[in-house]
């Protein structure tokens, strides 16, 4: 077996890369048959390294493949810029583009390298550069990877003179489906983002937008990928278990991702130290108490303020963090007794924490962490 890091966080690629063979082979058929992809997947749940494994993928088929990270991206004329530049550093299609590039930003807003900028047009002239410049590599396979394009749009909607900019969110993802929906074109996408897609074009009514992307569904580790990735960590660092111990951790952390796995690894290792003697129970159990009182956890409530209903969603969490069993709608809904429609807004608000990966619906009909340590920290940290 492939020694593999144990990086907690910052997303992996290659051989860090572990599971998914199933998933990565239907997004594939998906992609090839012609579809443009969302990863539709709740935070943590790895969707960055997904697509960077299918950039990988794409190019061992001779695909060419670029990864844009929006998250530093403020403008479209910045989202522009970074498109070129990545088509550029690309492999089998800088040649093609090359001669295109010092006219491409002529008469444009943008200054490229060393170009002068000779005057302004308008936004709608750059993308229709952009779309003559693909038109060039019609021919080529190509993958566009768009990350944290939630985190972008939320930037440019932000409130200007009291209103917030809906059009402008507007008008970006219609000059991306333009793009897309170039059919001389052998060109496919991947959306992800560590904000949920599906909320923010929901709560904005922009969803007719990305109507041509098909939603790709991703969620925790199989039960055997979730043991061989716990196995996988062992060996690569000298590390065994005793008797049930890798069930016992899947067991402790309630949620069968990457992240949460690794982060577990990662606080048993600081435990055990340089001692290689069989990790037991008592470690599984001191190294998850450490964890409730870590940083990793407080982007969760971080991400919260992204929502104009923080209040609400801070509410329903407070509440369904007091036990392991959860609750039920109906306990929900009465703690908005005085709103003027208690089931919409809970509804609304339940939606979004579905979406956003911090609740599930189990079994029993009630609302419940997916995560029992981001649970038990948020119990710990806001309600204890």
């Amino acid at each position: 077996m492939a020694k593999i890091q144990n990086k907690t966080g910052a997303s992996v690629e290659r051989e860090n890369f572990y599971g998914r063979e199933q998933e990565l082979y239907n997004a594939f058929v998906k992609i090839n048959d012609g579809n443009s992809l969302i990863l539709a997947a709740p935070r943590r749940v790895g969707k960055t390294s997904f697509a960077k494994k299918m950039a990988e993928i794409c190019r061992e088929k001779g695909w060419a493949a670029i990864y844009l990270d929006l998250e530093s991206i403020r403008t479209e004329e910045q989202f522009v810029r970074l498109f070129v530049d990545k088509l550029m550093e690309t492999e089998g299609i800088f040649p093609k583009i090359k001669e295109w590039v010092t006219t491409f930003f002529e008469n444009t807003n943008i200054k490229y390298k060393d170009l002068e900028v000779k005057h302004d047009k308008s936004e709608s002239d750059l993308f229709k550069k952009l779309h003559d410049l693909l038109k060039v590599i019609k021919d080529q396979e190509l993958l566009i990877i768009c990350d944290e394009l939630t985190i972008f749009l939320n930037y440019i909607i932000r409130e200007k003179d009291g209103k917030t900019n809906t059009e402008h969110a507007d008008y970006f993802l219609n000059m991306l489906r333009g793009l897309r929906q170039m059919s001389e074109c052998n060109h496919r996408w991947i959306f992800c983002s560590s904000i949920s897609i599906e909320n923010f074009l929901k709560r904005n009514n922009l969803s007719k937008s990305m109507n041509d992307v098909t939603q790709y569904r991703l969620d925790e580790l199989k039960h055997c990928e979730a043991i061989g990735l716990l196995n996988a960590l062992a060996e690569s660092y000298g590390y065994t278990y005793g008797e049930g111990i890798a069930e016992y951790i899947l067991h402790r952390i309630g949620m069968a991702l990457p992240y949460y796995i690794q982060l577990m690894f990662a606080e048993i290792m600081d435990i055990k130290c340089e001692i290689k003697e069989p990790i037991q129970t008592e470690d599984i159990e001191k190294a998850y108490e450490q964890l409730l009182g870590k940083q990793c956890f407080n982007t969760w409530t971080e991400r919260l303020d992204d929502y104009p209903e923080k209040a609400i969603l801070w509410k329903i969490l407070n509440n369904i963090s007091n036990g392991p069993d959860g609750c039920s709608r109906d306990i929900l809904e009465s703690q908005f007794s005085s709103y003027d429609n208690p089931s919409q807004t809970v509804a609304s608000a339940l939606s979004i924490l579905k979406n956003d990966g911090y609740i599930i619906l189990n079994d029993k009909g009630k609302y419940v962490f997916r995560s029992f340590l981001l649970r038990d920290f948020w119990y710990k940290e806001y309600i204890a």
